[in-house]
């Protein structure tokens, strides 16, 4: 009965881990069947944005250094509610801080960002809506204020 017990209680735990780890839940959710993962260093993204277009980025994005994004259209629902306890996990568990979550209808968005007392940090969001998920992890060196101006530059989209 204690071997039944313990190895009930070492699943829980590995679960209740993995949906507090935000790169495996991105990772799992690029496996989905129509996934697609982007990834962009610095030097691409500043290759990748026109000439006309840098002086209407916001200033947080000259600061990030990489950004990884994984956009599934039509991600099946299973998925997508695995992908939204992963998120909820991760917004509990004390290892990402919860800078916003906002739900309208169907649709969720999610912005967390990694603890830690330097400036390097990760900013996941999350967006989902329908039978749609886009999870964005943007990885730089953000100040406070960088967090509050992508917390804006997303409300300024959801309010559109």
């Amino acid at each position: 009965m204690k071997k039944i017990f313990f190895s009930l209680v070492l699943l829980f735990v590995g679960q209740v881990i993995y949906a507090q780890d935000l790169n495996k839940l991105m990772d799992n959710l690029a496996k989905v069947e129509g996934a697609q993962r982007q990834v962009m260093d610095k030097a691409m993204l500043s290759q990748s944005i026109p000439e006309s277009q840098k002086d209407k980025m916001p200033d947080f994005m000259s600061k990030a250094d990489s950004v990884v994004a994984v956009i599934v259209q039509n991600c099946p629902q299973d998925v997508n509610d695995k992908i939204q306890e992963g998120i909820t996990g991760a917004e509990t568990s004390g290892i990402y801080e919860p800078l916003v979550t906002v739900k309208k209808e169907n649709n969720r968005v999610s912005i967390l960002s990694g603890k830690g007392e330097d400036e390097n940090k990760d900013v996941y969001i999350c967006v989902a809506g329908g039978n749609a998920v886009v999870f964005v992890k943007l990885s730089g060196k953000f100040t406070i204020d960088d967090l509050a101006n992508i917390v804006k530059e997303q409300q300024k989209d959801n309010d559109n």
